[in-house]
Order: C-alpha cells, then structure tokens, then sequence
C-alpha cells in the first residue's frame, strides 16, 4: 500500500514539473515585434531655373544658320518663344500654337513640344520645321543680347532676338548701294581674340550684283551665290561652285565657310566689313582695283578665264556687259572656271540669247540604253540646247562632230548654273565629261566658237549616262 501511494506521488509531481516547465517556456516565448517600416522618402527633382535673361520676354525666330548657310526669317514674328517663371513656354508656330517644356542644364537643352493646335498653314509657312528643329535641341548660348538654340548632330543654329526689338524694326531700309559700286577683295579676318592679314587679298573677291545674285572668287575656285538682305542685316547662301584643289596655304574653304555665317555689314573708311554670325568674327574688304587684260590669254575673240576672273570683272576689262559675255558663252548663271574659253563679243552689239530650257529639245533613252545619238543644227549662230535628266553620282558624256566649224560645249546645272567639264572642246570633234553633283535636269548648248560661213552648220552629237 505504501507503495502504490509513492507511485502516485510521485506521478503527480512530474505531471507539475511538467506544467510548470511549459508555462516557464511560454514565459519567454515573448510576441514578435514588427520592424517598423521607414517612410519612403520620394527623391526630389530639381528643375533648374530659367535664364534670367529668358523670363518674362517673347523671343522671335529671325535666323538659322545651318550646313547649307545662313537664312533670314521672312516673318520672324510668326515664330515666338514666351518664357515665364515656369519652365511651360508658349509657342506661337504661324498659325498654329503650343505649349512646351524647355529643360535647362547648365548650358544643355531640351525641348518637349505640348498640347498644340493642328491647324493647316499656307503652304510656304515654316511652322512645322520651327517645331521639328525646337524638338532638336542640344544646347543655348546668348549672344548680344540675342537668344540661341544650337541643334543636335551638328544640325544648325537658331537665333531669337527680342520680339520687342523686331516690332521696332519691322520696316528695313534698302541695301547699301554702295555695295554694288566696286568689287571687293578680303584683306583681313578679325576673330574675338586676333586679327589675321589675308596675305593675298586679290585671290578672295565678292562681285555683289543688284538681282541678289554674289559672284565669289576663292582662290582657284569660283563660286555662285544668292543674298538677302536690308540696309544692315545680309545673309549669303552659297550655291554651286568648282571644286579645284588649291595650294595646301589656300583660305578657299575658309573664306567660302566664312560667307555662309554672314549676319551683318556695314562700311567705313570706304571699306566693307561683314560681320559673322554668334560673334564669329569680323571680314574686312577694300574695293578691288581694275586690272590690265595681263593675266588671261587673250586672243581675239577668245579669252581664257584666270585665277581671280569674274564675268563681271571680265566684262569691265574689256568694256562689255557680263550679260553678254554669258549669252554669247551659253552661260545660264555667273559660275565660270579657270581655263575656260570665252568668246568676247564686241562692244556694244547685243547678242542673241542661248535657247533656254522651254526651247531646248528633250533627250530621253530608250529602255536599257545608256547613250542617245541625234542630229543637230545651229541656225544663223544661233546655238543649240538639249535638256536630260540623270542621277547624282553619274557620269555624263557629250561628244559631238561638226560639218565644217568648231564647236563648244557647255552643261549647265539644274540651276542654270555652268559647270566644270574636262576632255576635248571648242574642236571640229569633241569629247567632254563631267560627274554630275546632284539628280535633275541638266541643259547641254552646242554652239558655234564663229559665225558659221553657211546659214546653218550641222553637226552630230552623242549623248552617254552611266
């Protein structure tokens, strides 16, 4: 009996050791404790102010200089950026409107072009190429007073001025006559930190003519170009141009590159200063002083065109309008190129223009041909035109047989402007070449180097593109 009692006893002390060892676990068996989550802090973008030369004005585009040259906007007012103290700008696009966001950094920017309005300009508006290059841009610099956006890729440079300052200015005066009283000869080029001296100042010449046309004489090179302009804003487009190799000392390139950044000129001491666009620099040119026919070979009738000529400069030597000079050549346009033959007609006689490119007979090959044969004739000296079509990059080649006189060829561009060829002219047979620059229309004249003896010469002449 005793010792079923100790049994039980101790039975039930290790039920409570038991009990007790469970509540003494669950004890210590403290809840859980969230870490408590730190708030997210939203990282702060900072937008960098405007330019304090930007707030509260209206800028107007009046300018883009781009890899073709620099251009005057017709109507700067019809395209204007409005900055306020937000980085929102208003967009006045022609006739259309937009809101933007111009991001400034440092001097980095960019353009996101808004909400717009989708309205139909006039055909020659420039509203859609005003938003395509603002969605360009790479950079902004101020000059003068005046706001720039330069492009990305080397795209070009749009140049803003106060709209304020445009509405003050809004009726130009003329050009300067006296632009067109001398030609002119670049003597120096001053940059913003030297002045350098042209060495050989007769080499670079500007011919301004009154129809907006610029001969341009670069070294060994000649050149085509058109301007615009009032009475003290001038841009310069250069347009075709021979591509003669000069001396390895040559500005050629310079003095063309130069040309095309034209913004502004002005006159003094008798002298004539362009000033380049962004504060590029300074041209300085001094009237060019008529030359003695000593350079060319002059053998009457015939001229052959030196380093340094113009038609215009050719034509005042010898007393004869330029004009007449290029109609008796077949020249459509002012480009001619060294070594080239000019017949110089005679004082005073007018001469019978060439037939231009309405008159002049259309080549066109037959399917899988490369080369076209016709027969021509030139009617009283009266030359002959012929139009054709070819690709840039092609090679073209004109060679002709006259019945009994020489004859010269020449190809104008899809300008009108004459180009350089090579091979055999001004023979009773010829051959001549060139690699077109550009696709388009090409105008080749026959004409007779004299007055053919007979009424009509005829002749024949081949035509091959490949």
């Amino acid at each position: 009996m005793k010792k079923i009692v100790l049994l039980s006893v101790l039975a039930l002390a290790m039920v409570l050791a038991a009990c007790s060892n469970q509540q003494t676990e669950k004890a210590v068996q403290l809840p859980e404790v969230q870490p408590t989550e730190e708030p997210v802090v939203e990282p702060t973008t900072v937008v960098p102010a405007l330019p304090d030369q930007l707030v509260n004005t209206s800028w107007a585009w009046n300018s883009f200089s781009g890899p073709e040259g620099q251009e005057i906007v017709v109507d700067p007012l019809n395209y204007r950026l409005t900055f306020n103290d937000s980085s929102d700008v208003g967009v006045l696009a022609d006739c259309n409107s937009a809101f933007a966001a111009f991001n400034f950094a440092d001097n980095g920017l960019s353009v996101e072009i808004g909400p717009m309005t989708r309205v139909a300009c006039l055909p020659e508006s420039r509203s859609d190429v005003f938003l395509n290059y603002l969605s360009s841009a790479a950079s902004y610099f101020f000059d003068g007073g005046n706001f720039f956006i330069e492009l990305m890729a080397d795209g070009g440079v749009m140049g803003f001025v106060p709209a304020d300052s445009v509405q003050l200015s809004a009726q130009p005066g003329p050009i300067d006559g006296r632009l067109f009283e001398d030609d002119w000869q670049w003597v120096t080029f001053q940059t913003p930190v030297e002045k350098i001296t042209i060495e050989d100042p007769e080499n670079y010449q500007l011919t301004f003519q009154k129809e907006g046309l610029l001969e341009i004489v670069a070294d060994c090179n000649n050149a085509h170009a058109t301007y615009h302009g009032d009475d003290s804003s001038m841009s310069i487009v250069v347009g075709v141009m021979t591509l003669a190799s000069c001396a390895p000392d040559s500005l050629s390139e310079d003095f063309i590159n130069h040309l095309d950044y034209a913004a502004k000129y002005f006159f003094e001491g008798g002298d004539l200063f362009i000033d380049l666009l962004a504060d590029g620099g300074t041209m300085q040119f001094t009237p060019y002083e008529e030359r003695e026919v000593v350079e060319g070979d002059y053998d009457a009738p015939y001229y052959t065109v030196v380093k340094g000529d113009t038609l215009y400069s050719i034509g005042v030597r010898f007393g004869v309008e330029w004009e007449n000079i290029a109609l008796a050549n077949g020249i459509q346009g002012t480009l001619i190129y060294v070594g080239q033959t000019l017949l110089i007609p005679e004082p005073g006689v007018v001469v019978t223009p060439a037939p231009n490119q309405g008159s002049a007979e259309r080549i066109a090959f037959a399917a899988g041909s490369i080369t076209d044969t016709r027969q021509g004739i030139i009617n009283q000296g009266v030359p002959k035109s012929y139009v054709l079509w070819a690709q840039a990059g092609q090679m073209m080649t004109v060679s002709t047989t006259s019945s009994g006189e020489p004859l010269v060829v020449s190809i104008a561009g899809p300008n009108g402007d004459l180009l350089p060829i090579t091979g055999t002219n001004s023979q009773i047979d010829n051959a001549v070449q060139i690699v077109l620059p550009e696709s388009g229309d090409y105008i080749v004249t026959v004409r007779a180097t004299t007055l053919p003896e007979s009424p009509q010469l005829a002749f024949t002449i081949q035509f091959t593109i490949q």
